[in-house]
């Protein structure tokens, strides 16, 4: 293996130091994203289960529109919970943007 010069890189460690409504901004973008994962879940359940309750003999048509009612439900409820957490989001996002961001050299 030849010999190869090594490249000398001077790196200097930045740590950005977040104020609480960056944080908070932070906080309601995971949030947003794991209720948005959740509701994709709960549409696929909800497709599949009503897909599985059209085969299914046993079930009287009012147990059908009952759980269907219940599905319908939880996913306006996931809804209204992925709307709160946008609008949080935009609140803290404005209060970041106020606040700036704040980079620090670290030794």
């Amino acid at each position: 293996m030849p010999n190869r010069p090594r490249l000398a890189l001077n790196l200097r460690s930045k740590a950005i130091s977040l104020n609480d409504a960056q944080n908070d901004s932070l906080r309601a973008a995971a949030a947003r994203e794991q209720a948005e994962e959740l509701f994709a879940k709960m549409q696929q359940a909800f497709d599949q289960a009503q897909a599985d309750a059209l085969q299914r003999t046993d079930l009287t048509d009012q147990q059908r529109a009952e759980g269907e009612l219940a599905m319908r439900k939880a996913l306006d409820s996931t809804q209204r919970m992925i709307d709160s957490l946008n609008q949080a989001l935009k609140i803290a996002d404005q209060a970041a943007a106020q606040g700036g961001w704040k980079a620090e050299e670290q030794p």
